[in-house]
């Protein structure tokens, strides 16, 4: 089987249990870790706050395999993580939900790759994108854009309305923006237990919308937060983005809608012939 090896910050996994992104030099030493054990060798692992030695004991049996290479995806938004995307050559996975933030996004991680010394068509780079096909005339609100690209859009709430209630500094918003994070703030300051409200933010995290949040995804949030359009419009888009150097697209689909395979089948096609 394929077997890659995808590593980030932690957005989903550790927000889910109230922490912030881990530290870019703790990332990095998980990376070298990982690869040293893949190599046969000792390692010191961080372990509750001690750094013992830990290898692969028995690689011999044939149970696991460290003999082939294992490719290493990073996911990275940042200056620093781009950077250190660059300096191990690693693959690199961006979140695109626009045209316009995808290809910015790529340029940034172009610059980082040829500042740290790399040929531009060794960097691997693969979107991931998350949205719905829409039907001639659908709305951007229709009950199916909903479950396609509702979860999509509701990560950007949850996000700022997390920053924000951590930091207590306003983030710079579009009006009609800022009035859909505030209607969240309020419902924010309901969730039980006071000091877990995490729990409750992200419940459903890239998967559904829940019902307490359904009145603040709107069709102008998943328009402008999501890959959503009709399939004229996202192939389209999704060439561009292929011919500014994408080399892979993935599409998310949510736990049954497995209807969203054979909408966007047809789109990455097309894409891939174009």
């Amino acid at each position: 089987g394929r077997v890659d090896f995808g590593v980030g910050t932690g957005f989903t996994g550790r927000r889910t249990m109230g922490y912030g992104a881990m530290k870019m030099d703790d990332m990095e030493d998980h990376i070298q870790a990982v690869y040293g054990m893949l190599s046969g060798d000792i390692v010191e692992v961080p372990f509750e706050g001690a750094r013992p030695k830990a290898n692969f004991l028995n690689p011999e049996l044939g149970l696991i395999n460290i003999d082939d290479p294992v490719p290493l995806h990073i996911s990275a938004f940042g200056p620093r993580s781009r950077a250190l995307t660059a300096k191990l050559k690693a693959a690199w996975i961006d979140i695109v939900f626009t045209e316009r933030t995808g290809i910015r996004d790529l340029q940034r991680m172009q610059s980082s790759w040829a500042e740290a010394g790399n040929a531009p068509e060794d960097l691997y780079a693969t979107m991931l994108t998350l949205g719905c096909v829409l039907a001639e005339g659908e709305a951007y609100d229709s009950d199916r854009a909903i479950a396609h690209a509702g979860p999509g859009a509701a990560i950007f709430m949850h996000a700022i309305v997390e920053a924000e209630a951590k930091g207590g500094d306003k983030i710079n918003l579009p009006d009609w923006q800022r009035d859909l994070v505030d209607q969240y703030h309020q419902l924010y300051q309901s969730y039980q237990p006071v000091d877990a409200k995490y729990l409750s933010l992200h419940r459903g995290h890239m998967m559904f919308v829940r019902d307490d949040e359904r009145h603040l995804v709107t069709g102008d949030l998943i328009r402008e937060k999501t890959f959503t359009g009709t399939r004229d419009e996202l192939v389209e888009r999704l060439t561009n983005l292929k011919n500014a150097g994408y080399s892979q697209i993935a599409v998310q689909y949510n736990p049954g809608r497995e209807d969203m395979l054979e909408d966007w089948a047809p789109i990455l096609g097309a894409v891939q012939a174009a």
